[in-house]
C-alpha cells in the first residue's frame, strides 16, 4: 500500500483526482449491482462521481460547490450504516475485495471531497487535493469490474500518458481515459511515437534512411521531431490537409505563435515546381501565420532557385532533405536534455535557412 501511495503522489493534482473518481464510479457499481433488487437511493452517489468526473475533465465552475459537496458526502456516509445493515454486516467480499458496502460509500464521499479540494486550489487555495488516508481508503474499496482493467491498471495507465505526455497540475483528465477502446488506441499513438523517434535518430545518423520511409510516416517522423524540440503540434489529416501537414505552435510573451509546415516526399524524387509553394504562401498569408516552412526531400525545381528571395520574403522558408536531417539531428540533441528549448529559440530552429542544393 505504501508504494501505490508513492505512486499516487507523484501524479498531477488533476490526476489523482480523475483517479479517486475512477475508483469511486467502480464503487458505485457495486453499490448499484449489488442493492439493484431492495430499489435503494443513489443518486447522491451517482451525483458525486459525476461531479468529481467533471472537476477532473473541465475547468467549469460548479455554482455553490462547497455546500453541494458537503451535502452530498454527508449524505452518503449517512447511508454507510444502512447499506452495512442491508449487506447483513458480515464483511463479505464484493467481487474481489475484501470491504463491505459501506466501505465503498464512504469511497465515494471522500472522492467528492478531494474533487472539491481540487476546485479550491484552482481557485488560490492552497489546500491538500487528496489525503494519505484517503488514497488508501478509495483504492481499499475501489473493486475491479468483471473482464475489465483492476484498481492498479487505472493507476498504470494515468502513470503512462501522464509521463509521456507530459502533464502538469492543470492538465484535464477525461473519464474516457480508461474505457478499454482509449487505452488500446493510446498504445498504438504510443507505439508509433516509439518508432517515430527511433527513425528520428536513424535519419539523424544517414540521411540515406529517408529512401526507406514513405510520405506519410516522414509526416508523423517531422511531428514527433518538432514536438521533441518544444513545439506543441497538431497534423494534418492527409492530402487534403489544405496546404499543411504540420501545425506548430509557440508562445511567446504571451502571444501564441502557428507555423505552417508542408511535406513532400516522393518516391519519383520528382523536384517540387513553383506551383505548390504559391499555394503555401497563399495559406500561410490567409491564415496569418507567422511562418511556413516546406520540405522537399527531393529539393525544388531550377525556378524555385531564382524566387527564393521572393519566397523568403512572404516568411516562408524551404528546405531539402539536409533541413529534414538537421531537425532530426536537433530533436536527438534535445532528447538527452532535461528540458525543453526556451520559446524563443524555436522559431529560430524551425525557419533556419537550410543549404539548398
Amino acid at each position: 500500500m505504501a508504494d501505490i501511495i508513492l505512486r499516487i503522489r507523484r501524479l498531477p493534482r488533476t490526476a489523482r483526482v480523475a483517479l479517486a473518481a475512477r475508483w469511486s464510479r467502480r464503487c458505485l457499481a457495486v453499490l448499484e449491482n449489488e442493492f439493484s433488487y431492495r430499489r435503494y437511493d443513489f443518486s447522491a452517489h451517482r451525483e458525486a462521481v459525476k461531479i468529481a468526473e467533471s472537476i477532473a475533465a473541465s475547468r467549469a465552475m460548479f455554482p455553490d460547490l462547497a455546500a453541494k459537496v458537503e451535502r452530498l458526502a454527508d449524505s452518503i456516509a449517512s447511508s454507510a450504516d444502512e447499506l452495512w445493515y442491508y449487506g447483513d454486516g458480515d464483511d463479505e467480499p464484493i467481487l474481489g475485495t475484501t470491504h463491505d458496502f459501506d466501505s465503498c460509500a464512504h469511497a465515494i464521499a471522500a472522492a467528492i471531497r478531494a474533487a472539491a479540494s481540487l476546485d479550491s486550489w484552482r481557485r488560490g487555495n492552497t489546500t491538500p487535493v487528496i489525503e494519505d488516508h484517503e488514497i488508501r481508503f478509495i483504492y481499499a474499496a475501489a473493486p475491479a469490474e468483471h473482464g475489465h482493467f483492476n484498481q492498479t491498471d487505472d493507476l498504470e495507465i494515468l502513470e503512462s500518458v501522464a509521463l509521456r505526455e507530459a502533464w502538469d497540475d492543470h492538465t484535464l483528465v477525461s473519464p474516457d481515459l480508461f474505457s478499454p477502446d482509449a487505452v488500446i488506441e493510446r498504445q498504438v499513438i504510443f507505439a508509433v511515437n516509439d518508432l517515430c523517434i527511433r527513425l528520428c535518430e536513424l535519419i539523424a545518423q544517414n540521411s540515406r534512411a529517408l529512401d526507406h520511409i514513405d510520405w506519410r510516416l516522414l509526416e508523423q517522423i517531422i511531428a514527433t521531431a518538432l514536438h521533441g524540440i518544444g513545439f506543441e503540434i497538431e497534423q494534418g489529416r492527409g492530402t487534403k490537409d489544405g496546404g499543411k501537414d504540420v501545425v506548430a505552435f509557440c508562445t511567446i510573451k504571451g502571444h501564441r505563435h502557428v507555423y505552417y509546415v508542408e511535406i513532400k516526399h516522393w518516391r519519383s524524387r520528382t523536384r517540387v515546381g513553383i506551383a505548390p509553394i504559391e499555394h503555401f504562401i497563399e495559406v500561410n498569408i490567409h491564415d496569418r501565420t507567422e511562418g511556413g516552412l516546406f520540405l522537399s526531400s527531393s529539393g525544388f525545381s531550377s525556378r524555385v532557385y531564382a524566387q527564393l528571395s521572393q519566397i523568403a520574403q512572404r516568411r516562408v522558408q524551404l528546405g531539402n532533405d539536409i533541413k529534414i536531417v538537421s531537425l532530426c539531428q536537433h530533436f536527438v540533441q534535445r532528447r538527452g536534455h532535461a528540458t525543453w528549448e526556451p520559446q524563443e529559440v524555436l522559431p529560430r530552429v524551425l525557419l533556419k535557412e537550410a543549404t539548398l542544393s
